[in-house]
């Protein structure tokens, strides 16, 4: 059996180091935001849910295509629960959902990097508008 030499050997370690480098900040780029996330949400806008606030979980799992499919689980009013799932896109800026919510329109929701990695937004929902504040 022939031994390597320490040139072939030095050569298959700088290229295993530069895969390293290279390769996996991207892999772990491209799932940043995958996995579970708990907070809250409160309502901002003036009017009859003035004050509101509740439990929000999200679960983001990654598509093919680089986004996520996200689960929503909460609480309105503090007994209320509700749950949801929206495709949830990827921008320059964080992430971004909306969900057709019947007869009450439509829900979106944007988000960026807050501190210490987590994540903070705003959501719009019925002429109502609220900030939801998430870490894992």
């Amino acid at each position: 059996m022939k031994v390597p030499s320490k040139k072939t050997v030095g050569y298959f370690l700088a290229s295993f180091v530069f895969l390293l480098a290279v390769v996996l900040p991207t892999a772990v780029e491209a799932d940043e935001f995958a996995g579970k996330w708990r907070g809250r949400w409160t309502t901002e806008s003036p009017g009859l849910h003035h004050g509101h606030q509740g439990t929000l979980r999200m679960n983001l799992s990654p598509r093919p295509d680089g986004h996520y499919q996200g689960t929503f689980v909460g609480r309105f009013a503090v007994v209320i629960p509700y749950f949801y799932r929206a495709p949830v896109y990827r921008t320059e800026a964080g992430l971004v959902a909306s969900k057709r919510l019947g007869p009450f329109g439509s829900y979106d929701m944007r988000l960026g990097i807050g501190p210490h990695g987590s994540l903070t937004g705003g959501w719009t929902a019925g002429g109502e508008r609220g900030g939801i504040f998430l870490s894992r």
